[in-house]
This record gives structure tokens, C-alpha cells and sequence, in this order.
């Protein structure tokens, strides 16, 4: 089961360090129910290259997520 909604305006902007954020925000449940994954894609402003010791939020492939698995299958 996952909720989703768009997110924009001053407080968006606030909270993520960016101006003119807009973005759409997915939070996914885990199948026990015990947990949630919240996956973000910004529409703007633009994403950027990582390279900066200081990236923003909407840099492309700066954060990851791990799972300990017993079986990769």
C-alpha cells in the first residue's frame, strides 16, 4: 500500500533548503506494516550532478537505501 501527494510552496522550500521546490512524495509501507520508505521526485528545481562536498537535496543519486536479506531472490 503507498499514499502520495505533491509537495510545493514556502514551507517545502524551508524545509529542504531550495527555492521553487516542487515534488511529488510516495511513502510506501513494508509488507509486515512495521515500517515506511518515503521516495521523492523532484520536478523542480532541476536535479543536479553530485560532485559538491555540500549537495543539495535534489542531487542525482545522493541517498541510497540497504537491505539486509537472507536471500537476494
Amino acid at each position: 500500500m503507498q499514499d502520495r501527494a505533491s509537495i510545493e510552496g514556502a514551507y517545502a522550500d524551508q524545509t529542504v533548503g531550495l527555492d521553487g521546490v516542487r515534488s511529488e512524495i510516495v511513502m510506501m509501507r513494508t509488507p509486515d506494516g512495521t515500517g515506511r520508505l518515503e521516495l521523492t521526485r523532484y520536478e523542480s528545481p532541476l536535479a543536479v550532478s553530485a560532485g559538491s562536498p555540500a549537495a543539495p537535496p535534489n542531487t542525482l543519486g545522493l541517498h541510497r537505501i540497504m537491505f539486509a536479506v537472507d536471500d537476494i531472490d
